[in-house]
């Protein structure tokens, strides 16, 4: 339950964290507000139109190695938006995020039904979809301490 608590708080700021950020990376990157808008589309695309494929997946894959495979990309996508040179970089590198936040959003409900006896299934589920949208409502405040300390 832990697990899917905090897969779910982490991962959804992602979805907003970067709004904030558009007109500094237009101006950081030297591109137009249209094209550093792109790193939050960039991320939001893959996420919408993955979902059912990352639940085909996951039943062929199995859970560990699903949820290794899932954290580790996020993670590889999230260093990678980090350290980007360019916009298109920071662009491609939110569609891997992207990309693996869908299967991550796959798997918090079948972790939180996985780790708990079926009597307790219904407040199990209630964990990551509280701490879902905590890390939505943090997304904004986080963003904006990072552009604060960080640019």
């Amino acid at each position: 339950m832990v697990v899917a608590g905090l897969l779910s708080f982490v991962a959804m700021p992602d979805m907003n964290i970067v709004n904030l950020a558009v007109s500094s990376l237009s101006h950081g990157f030297r591109v137009s507000v249209e094209t550093a808008q792109w790193a939050v589309l960039g991320y939001q695309l893959p996420v919408v139109a993955l979902l059912l494929p990352a639940g085909q997946w996951l039943d062929r894959t199995g859970l560990r190695p699903a949820l290794l495979c899932a954290t580790c990309g996020f993670a590889l996508g999230s260093a990678a938006s980090a350290a980007a040179p360019s916009a298109l970089w920071l662009i491609a590198a939110r569609m891997v995020q992207g990309a693996f936040d869908a299967v991550l959003f796959v798997l918090m409900p079948v972790l939180a039904a996985w780790s708990v006896r079926p009597e307790l299934r219904g407040r199990a589920m209630s964990v990551p979809a509280t701490l879902g949208p905590l890390g939505a409502v943090t997304g904004p405040a986080l963003g904006g301490l990072l552009l604060d300390h960080f640019g």
